[in-house]
């Protein structure tokens, strides 16, 4: 009978069969005897004469393979854990990317829709009032650039203008600050600027300024044409009103009455 290779029972001679562990039980391929516990069993590996008998020290080096072993599959799985968490968390990036750039999109199209319709309630605005708009340049500069366009025929005087309203607002701030909703002087500051929009504000600063009235063509429903008067001034009961057209938000324009 041929010897068998490893570990082997003492009892018959025949091969041991490890359950998992050298400090778990061996089962005899042919008496079924059990051997171990707490007495580890292993044919030595380093000493010739041991002839595969039980012996501590190869079990205690079969003892320290196995746990390497283990490291190993440890390690093999927590990297696959961690490959599997990278591409969950890059799935879950892309997903919230895609997410976002679909809500970009959704609020995108509703812009243009708000403002393709703003567009039609403005042009019913000035078929009733019989006006056609004069576009300007949007800038930042489009109130001052409309008023520019009404006053002189072309907008290029925005500048000039702008100056004329600051120093309205500069010189009579009780009459404006109760409209400003941050501190008076950087709003004054800020709206002295090339680029900074013009409010409502600015609209009666340059009306008491020019001394004209300034009629706004707007496509709020119930508010289409505003009308704003001159505080002191007395000469707006008898010039041509400046017009210009105010989309919600958006952009100022000039405005030509096609019937005065």
């Amino acid at each position: 009978m041929t010897k068998p290779v490893g570990p082997t029972c003492n009892s018959c001679s025949g091969a041991l069969q490890l359950q998992r562990s050298p400090w778990q039980r061996w089962t005899c391929d042919l008496c079924q005897q059990s051997f171990g516990g707490h007495q580890p069993v292993w044919g030595c590996r380093t000493v010739k004469s041991c002839n595969w008998s039980i012996c501590q020290a190869c079990c205690k080096e079969r003892t320290s393979e196995l746990q390497a072993e283990e490291r190993i599959e440890v390690h093999e799985a927590l990297r696959a854990s961690s490959q599997d968490l990278q591409l969950q968390r890059q799935c879950s990036s892309d997903s919230d990317l895609q997410r976002a750039l679909d809500e970009s999109r959704a609020m995108q199209a509703a812009v243009e829709s708000s403002s393709a319709v703003a567009c039609e309630r403005l042009e019913r605005v000035m078929d009733l009032y019989q006006a056609r708009v004069r576009p300007v340049e949007a800038d930042g500069n489009c109130q001052f650039r409309a008023l520019s366009q009404q006053l002189y025929g072309d907008e290029q005087y925005h500048g000039a203008l702008r100056a004329q309203v600051t120093k309205q607002l500069e010189a009579e701030p009780e009459r404006y600050q109760q409209f400003v909703h941050e501190p008076y002087g950087d709003y004054v500051r800020r709206l002295g600027c090339n680029g900074e929009w013009g409010d409502h504000v600015t609209l009666q600063a340059a009306c008491d300024a020019l001394g004209l009235q300034i009629n706004v063509f707007t496509d709020v429903p119930g508010a289409e044409c505003i009308e704003i008067l001159p505080t002191k001034d007395d000469r707006a009961s008898v010039q041509k009103p400046l017009c210009l057209t105010f989309r919600t938000e958006v952009h100022y324009d000039a405005a030509d009455l096609t019937q005065p």
